[in-house]
């Protein structure tokens, strides 16, 4: 899963480091969530640490700083990378739906630690086919590229399982249209 700022970018989160030299992302809970999709959050951000040398730690007045929100209507999104000050992590959670599943909160959060979508990825023609004829329109901007002066591969291979690749029918006409078919057909999962 690599499809990254580049080590250059201006948007990495550089700078807050702990004792053990991890890099440190300040976050606050401005949302309203029950503690059941507390627990899905706070287990999301553990199996970050488990695997990077990232570290999630209750905001203690630091400038740039990640702020978890819960609002109607507004679906899951974040910037990639961190931008001057608070850093919204939108995770709508209500009865009509919800962002506040461990996939989808892993997926949020590393897009504000700087990861772009796999499949945006510059050389992702060589992995999959965009069947654009069966995407709305509204929604051609998911599938863009990503230039290489914005994000770099880090020469790790496409990772067609990534936590940060959709689904073969996302953004779909329909759910039984194919958006994104891998050219690597053992990887198309039904």
């Amino acid at each position: 899963m690599f499809n990254a700022l580049p080590s250059s970018s201006a948007y990495r989160w550089t700078g807050y480091t702990d004792v053990q030299g991890n890099y440190v992302l300040p976050y606050i809970i401005t949302g309203s969530f029950d503690s059941e999709e507390l627990s899905i959050i706070q287990t999301a951000m553990k199996a970050i640490e488990n695997n990077t040398c990232l570290r999630f730690k209750k905001r203690n007045g630091e400038k740039d700083f990640l702020d978890l929100q819960n609002e109607r209507n507004q679906g899951c999104y974040t910037t990639v990378g961190r931008q001057s000050g608070k850093n919204v992590v939108m995770l709508e959670a209500n009865a009509i739906a919800t962002c506040v599943e461990h996939d989808i909160v892993v997926h949020e959060l590393m897009h504000t630690l700087g990861l772009w979508h796999e499949h945006m990825r510059a050389d992702r023609d060589k992995f999959i086919k965009v069947h654009y004829e069966n995407i709305e329109t509204a929604y051609y901007s998911q599938f863009e590229k990503v230039p290489p002066s914005e994000a770099t591969t880090y020469n790790i291979t496409y990772d067609y399982r990534s936590v940060m690749h959709y689904a073969k029918d996302a953004f779909g006409k329909s759910s039984s249209v194919v958006t994104m078919e891998t050219l690597d057909p053992k990887f198309q999962i039904n």
